[in-house]
C-alpha cells in the first residue's frame, strides 16, 4: 500500500502558474480587445459564482448575468457570442457557443484571473522569477565547478 504524501506546493499551483503566463501573454497581445475582456469576465465568474458544474451555461445567461453585470455587453450579438466561441477554441470550455460546459482549465483560469484582479497574482510572478534565478544559478554553479575541475586537472598535468 502506497501512502499519499501531500506536498506543500501542489501540482495545481504549477498549472495555475502556466495559466498565469498565458493570461499575461494574452493581455499583452490582445490588450483591451472586447472579446478577450468578455472572456476574462466569463472565466472570472467561474471562480465567483459557478456552483453547478454539471449544468450547461447558455448564451442568454452569459448575456444577462455575467456580461451585463460587468458592463461588457451592449446588446450586440457578438458581445456574447465571440467570447463564448473563443472559450471553446482556447480549450477552456467544450460544447456549442449557445450552450457549453467549462473544462478544468477554464475553472483554473477563472481562479487565476480572480486572484490577479484581487491583487493576489504576485505569487505567480514571484515564482516565475524565482524559477529563472534558480535555473541560472544552477547553470552558473555547474560551469564554475567544471572550470575548477579543469584548472585542477591542468595543475596536476603541469607538475
Amino acid at each position: 500500500m502506497i501512502a499519499r504524501m501531500d506536498s506543500p506546493i501542489q501540482l495545481t499551483f504549477f498549472k495555475k502558474l502556466e495559466l498565469y503566463q498565458e493570461l499575461k501573454s494574452n493581455n499583452a497581445s490582445l490588450g483591451h480587445d472586447k472579446a478577450w475582456e468578455g472572456e476574462k469576465e466569463i472565466l472570472r465568474w467561474t471562480a465567483l459564482g459557478h456552483r453547478h458544474l454539471g449544468t450547461p451555461i447558455h448564451e442568454q445567461f452569459v448575456k444577462d448575468n455575467i456580461l451585463t453585470n460587468s458592463g461588457k455587453y451592449n446588446n450586440s450579438p457578438d458581445d456574447a457570442r465571440r467570447p463564448m466561441e473563443n472559450l471553446i477554441s482556447r480549450g477552456y470550455a467544450m460544447g456549442r457557443t449557445d450552450e457549453f460546459f467549462f473544462q478544468k482549465e477554464g475553472l483554473l483560469m477563472g481562479q487565476v484571473i480572480d486572484e490577479v484582479k484581487r491583487g493576489r497574482g504576485w505569487k505567480y510572478g514571484m515564482t516565475y522569477w524565482l524559477a529563472w534565478v534558480t535555473a541560472i544559478s544552477g547553470i552558473l554553479l555547474v560551469i564554475s565547478n567544471a572550470l575548477l575541475g579543469m584548472l585542477e586537472l591542468l595543475a596536476k598535468l603541469t607538475k
